[in-house]
């Protein structure tokens, strides 16, 4: 069943120089693993609630084991550290069924 992993971000204007390795890294990444990206970056307008973030990264997969495969990958653990502290983040990962037709 395709999963997909979505992830709410922030900017905390700290350790900015190793984010940048992260995002130069991260994506190729994610492909590398299966990842593909619908929604690669945006900026949400909020219609009701509460909105912690300023954008969301919308990534999809071909099952959550491959997600998490990526997730748990040695070489993502590796890189993860480099966006310690630049970014306040919430990332789901959740199942996402294809429409009946």
């Amino acid at each position: 069943m395709p999963a997909m992993m979505l992830i709410m971000a922030k900017s905390t204007g700290n350790n900015q120089e190793n984010f940048k390795k992260y995002v130069a890294e991260g994506p190729p990444m994610m492909v590398k693993y299966g990842g593909r990206f619908p929604v690669p970056y945006s900026v949400p307008q909020v219609l009701e609630g509460d909105w912690f973030g300023e954008y969301v990264i919308l990534t999809e997969w071909d099952s959550r084991e491959a997600a998490l495969e990526f997730w748990n990958s040695a070489e993502y653990q590796e890189l993860k550290k480099s966006r310690v502290g630049a970014i306040d983040a919430q990332i789901l990962l959740f199942d996402s069924k294809a429409p009946k037709k």
